[in-house]
């Protein structure tokens, strides 16, 4: 027999084999399958669970859901020129959530935002982010605010998604994760590079991810500019360390237990929207929501691979996401949203700076989704007067 879990609306890991689909391969497998929707949701309030199948455009596959607690919630959407003052928004939203600690003391001019002011301790609060790259302003802006926070080594390879896939592939070929199963003229088409997945050895048989190289040079989704990087040395530094693609995956299952430990620590935690999957905070923060990050855009955001339009300094990114891109991205941010029990602070900026160039990007097609939910505000030009002396003569 089999029982199963899911949740068709969070399928975020097409880049590691998992499709959108996964109700629908199940049930195309044993028709007779059951399926039971649970319906009642223990972490988020109703006005987030209001919110957020509005991004499924009313196709949510768990369909509507209904909050167990009545829960005070605040939903802000906010405006900001660049990604400097989006941070320092960021700071001073969290700034107001959090009660006295050893980095922060809640002084008078932090009270009467939210009805959630100094009600919660950093491990309360997160800011989810679609790339790593957006996480320096934030941090930054958090530790001018005195916050607590932590965030993913910049050298890990947890959180990239080349490593993820490189990892996936292994455990397939070495017959540690199930194959992807086989596409039929009914189905979604075969991914393009599906057959560079398959490394050129022997079933069973890999060699240590230092030596793939030259295999790796060769693939688009990898490249040289993969191999030099600084993730993919710290997973070949991890697997030295193991000897074995056997002890390798034993290490990162006992890795992934870690993460959730240090999740527990008193800090506000900034993570990437794929990593924020599972876990549960009372405030959620959610920058970045512009067209070409969120959906993200990633011929235009990497060099190389398209040439965009340029406006002087700046980058102006043209759409070029898929239509089956664009669900994904739906579904992701779907679940950065539901990571909230009780606050959701979502915000959009104009000019971001990304991997030392400037992108001028303009708000997400999301936003029509959940404005009508939110509180809006923008940061409006500010204007100095200067006040000077007449002359007597």
């Amino acid at each position: 027999g089999l029982f199963a879990i899911g949740d068709p609306d969070q399928s975020i890991y097409a880049f590691r084999g998992a499709g959108g689909d996964c109700e629908r391969d199940l049930m195309r497998r044993w028709p007779a399958l059951s399926v039971l929707r649970l319906a009642r949701s223990f972490r988020a309030s109703q006005p987030v669970l209001d919110m957020a199948p509005g991004l499924m455009h009313d196709a949510a596959r768990c369909g509507n859901l209904t909050a167990f607690r009545d829960l005070t919630t605040h939903l802000h959407l906010f405006s900001a020129p660049d990604d400097s003052a989006e941070a320092r928004w960021i700071a001073h939203h969290a700034k107001c959530l959090l009660g006295a600690t050893s980095h922060s003391l809640l002084d008078g001019e932090n009270e009467g935002h939210h009805g959630l002011d100094g009600s919660l301790s950093p491990s309360d609060i997160a800011v989810l982010v679609r790339l790593k790259a957006q996480m320096g302003p934030i941090a930054h802006a958090l530790e001018e605010a005195g916050i607590p926070f932590s965030l993913p080594s910049r050298d890990d390879f947890s959180h990239d998604e080349r490593c993820s896939r490189l990892i996936s592939i292994a455990g397939r070929h070495l017959g540690l994760m199930p194959p992807r199963p086989s596409r039929d003229a009914q189905d979604a088409p075969v991914r393009q590079d599906a057959i560079a997945d398959l490394p050129p050895w022997p079933v069973g048989q890999l060699p240590a991810p230092m030596d793939m190289r030259q295999w790796l040079d060769s693939l688009g989704w990898a490249g040289r500019a993969f191999t030099a990087s600084k993730p993919f040395k710290s997973l070949c530094g991890l697997w030295h360390k193991c000897g074995t693609w056997k002890s390798f995956f034993e290490n990162l299952a006992w890795r992934n237990e870690a993460e959730l430990i240090s999740r527990r620590a008193e800090t506000v935690q900034l993570l990437t929207l794929h990593a924020s999957k599972g876990l549960e905070f009372r405030a959620v923060f959610l920058p970045g929501l512009d067209d070409g990050l969120l959906p993200l855009k990633r011929p235009l955001l990497f060099p190389g691979l398209q040439a965009p339009e340029r406006s002087g300094d700046a980058v102006r990114l043209p759409d070029t996401t898929a239509a089956g891109d664009e669900a994904e991205e739906r579904r992701l941010f779907y679940v950065g949203l539901t990571r909230a029990s009780e606050a959701v602070f979502i915000s959009t900026c104009h000019e971001h700076t990304l991997y030392g160039k400037k992108a001028l990007l303009k708000p997400s097609p999301f936003v029509a989704d959940v404005r009508r939910f939110c509180i809006r505000t923008k940061l409006g030009r500010h204007t100095r007067k200067v006040l000077t002396q007449a002359s007597l003569l």
